[in-house]
């Protein structure tokens, strides 16, 4: 179960689903609509289209998806955007939860979305960005399927939230290379996050080298027990049950990068037992790659949503978690 975001034409995107924003009435329309339907073949998707008829703005209706590389295109009718207070987020959350729970019943393994209604309806992106990223997270917190969110213009793609701190927390970082004021260590931090216009709290390093005899796995579940947390607890939605299981028996097991930063956003650790917990198998988080520097902030700054992370190293053009390296 994953969630990524791509910039790229739909119509090219490999998915049991693939959703995109239709017409009202059963005729083929301007910009993506005519695009999935040259791509899926023109006269058998309207003559599809037909036998559904009318589809209701909030709703979604599925039909094969002929010469497009999916099993099933789900038709979705979106809001126009008239200032927010006639129901849009209601409607456009309704486009999303309907399209999921379609995919859901035919089986689908993976789906891919544009961000509906922000073409020509005119909804603004990054509210429409929320409405999509919390549809997402409520289906996988219950449902295994891939989300894949397809984007034509990584320019227009601003996420909320934290992006502001971690956009601050990477320029500052650069500054203070190109000024080449760095010192060593954990202690990088607090003179790069002193410095940010927010004043994110500063680190607390002591404790950073606390039990450094332990190995990756004695200290790994120290930390679960710590939280009192169950295995399925930690690893659900972040790693496999069978990775979970190899640490558990292996007392040499050492993760690679990816499954320790995963493992530990699922524990909500800090950013220093982050650190300490690489560094147990053979790890870092360098101050110099700025994919590195956006897990360090999420940490920093207790985002530990693999959506959001995922989201800011996009809008960054820094891959996705799979990237790590």
């Amino acid at each position: 179960m994953s969630f990524k975001i791509r910039d790229k034409d739909i119509t090219k995107i490999k998915a049991d689903a693939i959703v995109f924003s239709a017409n009202p009435k059963p005729v083929c329309g301007d910009g993506m609509d005519a695009a999935i339907y040259e791509a899926a073949g023109y006269d058998d998707l309207i003559e599809a289209r037909k036998a559904i008829g009318r589809i209701n703005r909030g709703d979604a209706a599925a039909t094969s998806a002929f010469n497009l590389d999916a099993k099933i295109l789900i038709h979705t009718v979106g809001p126009v955007w008239d200032g927010g207070d006639q129901g849009e987020f209601d409607i456009l959350r309704s486009c999303y939860d309907k399209s999921l729970n379609l995919a859901k019943i035919s089986g689908c393994k993976s789906i891919a979305f544009p961000l509906i209604s922000t073409g020509v309806y005119g909804f603004p992106k990054e509210k429409a960005l929320e409405i999509a990223s919390q549809a997402f997270e409520d289906f996988q917190a219950e449902n295994d399927m891939d989300i894949y969110l397809v984007v034509l213009n990584r320019k227009n793609f601003v996420p909320s939230g934290n992006f502001i701190f971690v956009k601050e927390y990477l320029e500052e970082a650069r500054n203070m290379r190109n000024r080449r004021n760095f010192v060593s260590g954990v202690y990088e931090e607090k003179a790069v996050i002193s410095s940010l216009p927010s004043k994110k709290k500063l680190l607390d390093v002591t404790g950073y080298t606390k039990g450094k005899q332990k190995t990756f796995q004695e200290r790994f579940f120290e930390l679960v027990d710590e939280r009192k947390l169950t295995g399925p607890e930690v690893y659900k939605d972040y790693v496999s049950k069978q990775v979970y299981s190899k640490i558990l028996c292996d007392k040499d097991c050492k993760p690679n990068k990816k499954t320790i930063i995963l493992l530990s956003m699922s524990l909500k650790l800090s950013l220093e037992e982050l650190l300490d917990l690489l560094e147990r198998a053979g790890y870092a988080l360098s101050m110099s790659n700025e994919f590195d520097m956006v897990i360090r902030a999420c940490f920093i700054n207790g985002e530990y949503s693999i959506n959001e992370l995922n989201k800011y190293l996009f809008a960054l053009n820094l891959g996705d978690i799979d990237s790590v390296k």
